[in-house]
């Protein structure tokens, strides 16, 4: 009997001590991880580094003196208008001051100069329901926010099977109804697409829900239609626009103005 005993006790201290070992370990991890989250921002842009280009409507200077100038201050063929979505390779980087500036190879082969403000490491759209978001890389860290089809977000950077995602737009926290401001989250590198149409659709979605949000049904309508006009070749955004629009007296829209809803972007933040 005194050796069963024993046997059982050496038993329970060698498992209290594994899960000890395991918690350790974990903790050990979850350190690691917010660490990450805290410096992986500070990483310096390199020469060949991939960006996409982040509004609807971005300008590539082919004067170096011009970054920063509007389309309408410029000589003709001294810029090029680049939409959303546009893949661009870094070929250099200078400062002006803190501005970086980032002369940039187009696909075509072309090098234009352009304001580091509106690049971007990737521009996705969420495609799943209810992506769960973090924050840190690490899934003990979810916030009680979720995103959800239709989303834009610019991604930072990448860590392992992880994004850092600054999202465009407001949805509920925890059980709250009133939404707020999505931001800066982690999520799993899972439940996305990436395509210049999809994303300039996600934009004028995003306008309009801000426009919802303040009562400015007009100016909503005028961006879903502005959407729908992008492409249908994307099932889920094609039901969105729909259900947004259903219910609503539907206006023709006037001629886009891009320079408007880039301001209603800076205005939703």
């Amino acid at each position: 009997m005194k050796k069963i005993i024993l046997g059982v006790l050496t038993l329970i201290l060698i498992t209290g001590c594994g899960k000890k070992e395991v918690k350790s370990t974990k903790n050990e991890t979850v350190q690691k991880n917010v660490q990450v989250a805290t410096n992986i921002t500070k990483q310096d842009s390199k020469q060949d580094d991939i960006y996409y280009t982040k509004n609807l409507m971005n300008l590539g200077y082919i004067n170096r003196d011009d970054v920063g100038k509007k389309w309408q201050q410029l000589a003709k063929g001294t810029y090029h208008r680049l939409g959303i979505g546009v893949k661009v390779v870094c070929q250099q980087v200078e400062f002006d001051g803190e501005k970086e500036i980032f002369l940039v190879e187009l696909e075509n082969s072309k090098k234009v100069w352009m304001d580091f403000d509106d690049l971007t490491k990737g521009v996705i759209v969420i495609s799943k329901p209810n992506i769960i978001t973090y924050e840190v890389p690490d899934t003990d860290w979810m916030t009680q926010q979720n995103v959800q089809q239709g989303d834009l977000g610019y991604i930072i950077t990448s860590y392992k099977d992880w994004l850092f995602v600054d999202f465009r737009g407001y949805r509920p926290y925890g059980e709250e109804e009133e939404k707020v401001w999505i931001g800066r989250k982690w999520i799993k590198n899972t439940g996305y697409i990436m395509n210049g149409d999809l994303a300039g659709q996600a934009m004028y979605l995003y306008f309009a829900y801000y426009q919802i949000m303040k009562d400015r049904i007009d100016d909503a309508i005028t961006n879903l239609n502005y959407a729908k006009k992008i492409t249908s070749d994307f099932p889920f955004m094609n039901r969105l626009i729909d259900s947004m629009l259903g219910g609503m007296s539907v206006s023709q829209p006037e001629e886009s103005n891009t320079e408007n809803s880039t301001n209603e972007e800076n205005a939703a933040e």
